[in-house]
């Protein structure tokens, strides 16, 4: 029975070819294929894909019962029901620079077609999100071009970041940023200092200074020169190490002089 629902008993990868031509995939497209069909993994030659399926038993036994292996490279295969891990997972997989669109294919043999709706909206809903996320990122690309120019001195001078991976392991962290709870717990803050590691926002450093706070790593991610405010004239708090985006704010990357390192948070200037 199970069989008959995951492909075709005789030639299941000619028939899957056969599907698959009529679904109309371009290459630029990031495919997801909602109900696991073991034959479209031969049939789809487009890398990155997904493959959903919700009934954990019939992906159990299609993985186990025949040798996928050589079909399996560049695939995601999740187990969801709600849509949440598809997004996680097309938000990872989706490359700006090589898919135009979240293409959702309905495998032949699909038997719920409410979670077939609910996968499908899910990945409408990303696609949406990618969309306005482009439009800002096309906006705003010449002041990050320029930012980056600005802070490329002290990037090429600064060390690298990897001298900071797994430096609060098994530590405990605070993380603080500005907002009317800040002001609430400030209090709390002066407690942890020293007994445990706190990280805050630059638009937080001001605010910590205020309250005899020097925190050990200071975040700087936002262009916005204005942001340099936020850290004009706190001596102390400058401290700290700072860890930038290489678009932040070349003011305030100024300011710690050779106290930082730089990561990269989310950018396509370098792409």
């Amino acid at each position: 029975e199970d069989s008959a629902k995951l492909g075709s008993r005789y030639d299941p990868v000619k028939e899957a070819r056969r599907w698959a031509e009529s679904q109309k995939i371009v290459d630029d497209d990031l495919v997801v294929l909602v109900g696991f069909y073991p034959a479209a993994l031969a049939a789809i030659s487009q890398r990155p894909l997904i493959a959903l399926e919700n009934d954990a038993s019939l992906l159990r036994a299609a993985l186990y019962g025949v040798d996928l292996s050589k079909w399996l490279d560049g695939v995601s295969i999740l187990i969801d029901d709600d849509g949440m891990k598809l997004e996680a997972a097309v938000r990872n997989l989706f490359d700006p620079f090589t898919h135009t669109r979240v293409r959702v294919i309905l495998a032949p043999y699909l038997r719920d077609q409410q979670w077939a709706e609910r996968i499908a909206t899910a990945a409408l809903n990303v696609q949406r999100e990618f969309a306005m996320n482009l439009l800002s990122n096309a906006y705003q690309l010449p002041k990050w071009l320029i930012t980056i120019m600005r802070n490329l001195d002290a990037y090429l001078a600064s060390p690298d970041a990897r001298a900071l991976f797994n430096l609060l392991m098994n530590e405990t962290a605070i993380i603080v940023a500005a907002g009317p709870s800040l002001d609430r717990n400030i209090g709390d803050l002066r407690k942890a200092k020293g007994r445990a590691p706190i990280i805050a926002v630059d638009t937080a450093l001001r605010a910590l200074e205020s309250a005899g706070i020097v925190p050990d790593i200071a975040i700087a991610i936002d262009t916005n020169d204005a942001n340099a405010l936020d850290v004009e004239g706190l001596e102390e708090t400058l401290s700290a190490i700072l860890v930038a985006d290489q678009i932040a704010s070349a003011e305030v990357v100024g300011a710690f002089r050779d106290r930082h390192v730089f990561l990269r948070s989310i950018n396509y200037v370098f792409d």
